[in-house]
This record gives C-alpha cells, sequence and structure tokens, in this order.
C-alpha cells in the first residue's frame, strides 16, 4: 500500500515542454508521522523557475514526513536563461528520451542500491516529464509502485505485452490545455487500459498547470492500496 508501506519513494520529474530549471535540492516533512513516507524525488516545472520554486506543490499534494528531492534536467534551454530541459523536442527527439530514460533508470538504481526497493518506488512527472516518466515506466522500469502523469502524453515506441506487471497509473490533465492537448492523457490512459494497467484518470477545468484539487486528488491516489 502507498501509505503504509515504510520505506515508499516518490519519484517525481517535471518539466514544462519549453523546458524548466532544475537543481538538487531536498526537503524532510514532519508534520503528519502517520504517512510513513521518508524519501520523495521531485523537479521544478516552470522555464526559469528555481527547485525551491516547486516546495508548495509537495505542500499542497499533503505527503507531509516525506523528503523530496529536485533532480536536474541535463539539457540546457537556450531562450531562458539558465533554463534546463531533460530532452530536445526538435530534430533528435527520440534519441534524447532515450538518453533522459537511462538518466532516471540510472537515479532509480541508485535508490535502489539504498534500499528502496522498485514495488515502494513511484514516478510522478509534469508535461515533458510526465512524457518521460510514463515512458520510463512503461520501457524500462516495469516494477515500479505507482506512476503519476500530469499534463502529458505517451511518446511512441514500443509497449509491453498485455498483462504484464505494471505500474499503478493516474492520469491528470486540464479541460483548457493549449499547449499539451488533454488529447494525449485520454489517448495514454486508453493505451494503459489495453495493457491491463490499473489506470486513474481526472480532468479538471484548467489549462497547462497543477490546480488544487488535482494535488487532493494524487494524495488520495498515493494512499489507496493501489497495488501489494
Amino acid at each position: 500500500f502507498f501509505i503504509e508501506k515504510r520505506q515508499f519513494t516518490f519519484l517525481l520529474i517535471g518539466a514544462l515542454t519549453l523546458g524548466g530549471v532544475f537543481s538538487a535540492v531536498t526537503i524532510t516533512k514532519e508534520s503528519s508521522p502517520e504517512v510513513q513516507i521518508p524519501v520523495g524525488i521531485v523537479s521544478t516545472v516552470l522555464p526559469g523557475a528555481s527547485a525551491e520554486d516547486l516546495i508548495p506543490l509537495a505542500s499542497e499534494i499533503g505527503l507531509d514526513g516525506a523528503r523530496w528531492i529536485f533532480p536536474q534536467g541535463p539539457l540546457n534551454f537556450p531562450s531562458v536563461p539558465g533554463g534546463r530541459q531533460w530532452f530536445e523536442l526538435q530534430d533528435r527527439a527520440a534519441e534524447g528520451l532515450a538518453t533522459a530514460r537511462n538518466h532516471i533508470l540510472a537515479l532509480l538504481s541508485a535508490l535502489e542500491a539504498q534500499g528502496q526497493t522498485p514495488s515502494q518506488t513511484a514516478l510522478l512527472g509534469f508535461s515533458q516529464g510526465a512524457a518521460l516518466a510514463l515512458d520510463v515506466c512503461l520501457r524500462g522500469a516495469r516494477n515500479l509502485g505507482a506512476c503519476a502523469s500530469l499534463s502529458g502524453l505517451l511518446p511512441p515506441g514500443p509497449l509491453p505485452e498485455a498483462g504484464a506487471r505494471l505500474p499503478s497509473f493516474f492520469l491528470g490533465h486540464g479541460l483548457l490545455d493549449d499547449i499539451l492537448p488533454i488529447q494525449g492523457s485520454r489517448d495514454a490512459s486508453a493505451h494503459l487500459r489495453a495493457l491491463g494497467a490499473a489506470v486513474t484518470f481526472k480532468e479538471y477545468p484548467m489549462g497547462h498547470s497543477i490546480c488544487s484539487e488535482e494535488a487532493a486528488d494524487l494524495r488520495a491516489f498515493f494512499s489507496k492500496p493501489l497495488f501489494l
């Protein structure tokens, strides 16, 4: 169970389609001892933002007691001073996605080496990070406990066979999103369900963003006994 696992790890990766800034910043919350999740990993979602700017997101999701880590995207984003991104959208996007996938897989391996088991690990991403989260969970780390994709899409590529061991999935998207249209998440949800995955899909009256209702739904998702 998400909350009841004493060593459950959250790996959250975020990036706008237009890029973002990523830093390795950690915070620890101790105000809710009933939530026994010692490690969380998250990254920034806005171009030009700092890692600290995402701290309110961790608070709004409400998983107090977790330690949140903000990994840094490996590539520069030239149009934003200091901006970063997980992969370039033009030209060799597929190659860049594979490189980004390996970057996250290496981080997951490092966490496992520290004693965090895959089934107690969740991956969450926003926008470009959401696409990367789905890619990693379907093409590299299918034994994770959970995956949350916020305002994203499923990148093209091979999919596992129906019935394969997969994480539980949360997909959320804004109905008014004009950067990554909601159809991307609708299609991703359909593909995941066809594979036999457990999927929670939510639509919100917002644009390319994260709202308080979505944060509350994430809290509920991570609190349910969605996997063994």
